[in-house]
């Protein structure tokens, strides 16, 4: 699978090209999550490129897409907070849970940004990790809110579940059913929504 880096290279190509179709058939790949690669275009100052990205295939996970993007111009690349999530990722991936746990202490409060969801995204993880199952259902539920509030949906769907898992997990059966019903609403995924 292509990393975000190197699909927002292809954008780059398709916008300079100007090859709608290209650009078009880049955006409606769903196998790398179109959020990941606009942040990483808005990353490289490329904001008129994330537009456009985010702009050429219209569903509803990037709905609120092209308006993030939007928002995000003219602020900085949060360098600080991206450095935390990718030595947060390498404590996950070396078996540190409790490194990654201590690197997210004192994240800002906030979750209004792609990386902040994200941050929170791998705190729930370490405090799985970590077998504090109720910690990191109420962490996920978190992380979930807040990429719904941002109108990620994709990615607020999958922490629902992950919450829902972790109250299974920790035996709240009331607190799982609650946020894999809310979860399959915000989506669209609920009940009957096939």
């Amino acid at each position: 699978m292509p990393t975000p880096g190197q699909v927002a290279d292809e954008v780059l190509g398709a916008v300079a090209g100007k090859d709608d179709a290209a650009l078009r058939l880049l955006a409606a790949k769903d196998d790398l999550d179109p959020w990941l690669v606009a942040d990483e275009l808005v990353r490289r100052g490329e904001v008129d490129a994330a537009v456009a990205f985010a702009k050429a295939a219209p569903r509803p996970d990037v709905e609120a897409l092209p308006a993030y993007v939007e928002g995000r111009r003219g602020h900085g690349p949060e360098e600080a907070e991206r450095k935390t999530l990718a030595a947060v990722n390498e404590a996950l991936t070396a078996g540190e849970p409790q490194k990654a746990l201590d690197l997210t202490a004192d994240l800002a409060p906030e979750a209004d940004v792609v990386t902040r969801v994200r941050l929170r995204h791998a705190r729930s993880a370490a405090l799985w990790r970590l077998e504090r199952p109720r910690e990191s259902a109420a962490a996920y539920e978190h992380a979930g809110d807040a990429a719904s509030a941002l109108g990620w949906l994709r990615r607020a769907t999958d922490l629902y579940l992950f919450a829902s898992q972790r109250w299974l997990d920790a035996s709240g059966l009331a607190q799982a059913h609650a946020r894999a019903d809310v979860g399959g609403r915000r989506s669209g995924r609920g009940a009957g929504a096939g």
